[in-house]
């Protein structure tokens, strides 16, 4: 599957993948490796899809949240992606990605300082973190504030 990947045989690595998920419809890690191809392939349905099949198995799966988290920013769904976000956030308080997913969907949704609470979050468990840094400076810069220097930032 890998050299699949690796390769560049996304239509071979997702048939690959199809079979295994029809074969073992509780294969989470192939539900969520599927959802992401799909997801990558433009086919956002499907990828929701999928990433719905995984959190059925394993609710608390980050690669599957963000997928779906994903799908539903595109869609523009951003209460739906808050709510996803948080209750994988309950079993896993730490998950840096699922913070900036939901620093995403805070700022989308113009609730800015709850995004700046999520992306502040997400750097302290992950300091080095690049897209969370991008993605506090940009809503600083919403918030009239470029470099941070009101909220001690940056």
């Amino acid at each position: 599957m890998a050299a699949l990947l690796k390769d560049g045989q996304l239509d071979r690595a997702r048939e690959e993948l199809r079979r295994r998920v029809t074969t073992d419809p509780e294969d989470v890690q192939s539900l969520t490796r599927l959802a992401t191809l799909e997801l990558e392939l433009g086919a956002a349905s499907e990828a929701a899809l999928h990433a719905s099949s995984a959190l059925e198995q394993s609710p608390g799966d980050v690669g599957a949240t963000l997928v779906l988290g994903a799908v539903l920013l595109r869609q523009r769904r951003f209460d739906a992606v808050i709510e996803l976000a948080s209750k994988a956030l309950a079993g896993a308080p730490d998950e840096s990605e699922i913070l900036n997913l939901l620093g995403r969907a805070h700022n989308n949704a113009g609730q800015l300082l709850k995004a700046r609470e999520a992306f502040e979050r997400a750097l302290e468990f992950a300091p080095g973190y690049a897209e969370a840094q991008h993605n506090l400076g940009h809503v600083f810069r919403r918030l009239g504030d470029p470099a941070g220097l009101l909220q001690g930032q940056i």
